[in-house]
């Protein structure tokens, strides 16, 4: 095990580090559950880390790490750099506005709508924790939750549908209408299963022919 004095972050302290867990206490984490989450989506997209676990109420960060796929001193420059751009970034993130992505689009006025969005490309229930944070940060937006397992969004708001794919997609994942997916299913689907059904057909006809023949 390493001493931890043998390390020095900038945004952070590091209190226990071996080879492949590394334990760091920072002040940019300190009840900031909205920052850990992010931390943790960014963290888990880095090859060789296996597991991040976060501890908001004292600002904890625990990560587990193949060391022969990360080397300790690049994963705690990583991490000295993701804490320094979260901690400048954190003001543009609490001002994040889906105007800034979809303009010349007049919402005022507009009934909300509850919709379900299909979301591709979430790689852990951190994303979905991510997608969720974003949207419901959004003055248009009532109410959004993002499930990991059915990779989908319940979404209420006063934004087109088309508006909430197109705010997704700007966070790095693929959004499509659900209903439009299903259809796609269904019409991709039904061919394949007419062909199924010829081709076993076709090899049935020349067995019964031929049984035919031997009569």
């Amino acid at each position: 095990m390493s001493n931890s004095n043998d390390y020095h972050l900038n945004h952070g302290k590091v209190v226990h580090a071996t080879n492949g867990r590394i334990r760091i206490i920072s002040p940019l984490l300190y009840k900031d559950t909205e920052r850990a989450n992010v931390l943790t989506v960014l963290l888990q997209m880095r090859e060789g880390i296996k597991k991040v676990s976060t501890v908001a109420d004292i600002g904890s960060l625990v990560v587990y790490f193949d060391p022969h796929k990360l080397h300790k001193a690049e994963l705690l420059t990583l991490l000295d750099a993701l804490l320094a751009n979260l901690g400048h970034r954190k003001a543009s993130m609490q001002s994040f506005k889906s105007s800034e992505i979809i303009p010349n689009e007049a919402y005022e006025g507009i009934v909300e709508q509850k919709f379900t969005i299909a979301i591709d490309e979430m790689k852990c229930t951190s994303c979905a924790l991510l997608i969720e944070m974003l949207l419901n940060r959004d003055p248009r937006v009532s109410t959004a939750k993002v499930n990991y397992a059915s990779k989908t969004a319940n979404v209420t708001s006063s934004l087109s549908k088309e508006s909430l794919c197109c705010l997704i997609e700007n966070m790095g994942y693929k959004a499509h209408n659900l209903d439009s997916f299903d259809k796609a299913c269904k019409k991709n689907c039904f061919p394949i299963t007419l062909r199924i059904a010829v081709l076993v057909s076709g090899l049935a006809l020349p067995i019964i022919f031929i049984r035919w023949i031997n009569k």
